[in-house]
């Protein structure tokens, strides 16, 4: 989030540029929230659980690691069903690409 908003600010923006950054703040900042909330659900010994779409989940943490030097696509078309929360795939398929991107 502090590298979006800083590439923002270094020189002048359209309205348009602004606000696609500050959606992209608001999405992380979401992801953020639902990490910490998770994180006090393990501390006071609730299991996080659920089910989520895993194509739609990948396409989300692509679209958000997608660099301009690194085009990121997935292979994923039909919904595919896993029986883990969104927040705790997301986080499983960022840091498989991430591991992967090293």
């Amino acid at each position: 989030m502090s590298g979006e908003v800083g590439l923002a600010r270094r020189r002048p923006r359209s309205t348009t540029e602004y606000e696609q950054t500050l959606q992209q703040v608001a999405v992380d900042t979401a992801r953020l929230v639902a990490l910490a909330d998770q994180l006090l659900a393990l501390e006071q010994g609730l299991q996080p659980g659920g089910t989520c779409d895993l194509t739609e989940v990948a396409g989300d943490v692509l679209a958000r690691l997608q660099g301009a030097d690194r085009p990121l696509v997935s292979d994923l078309h039909e919904p595919v069903s896993i029986a883990l929360g969104s927040v705790e795939a997301g986080q499983l398929v960022t840091n498989l690409v991430t591991n992967a991107l090293v």
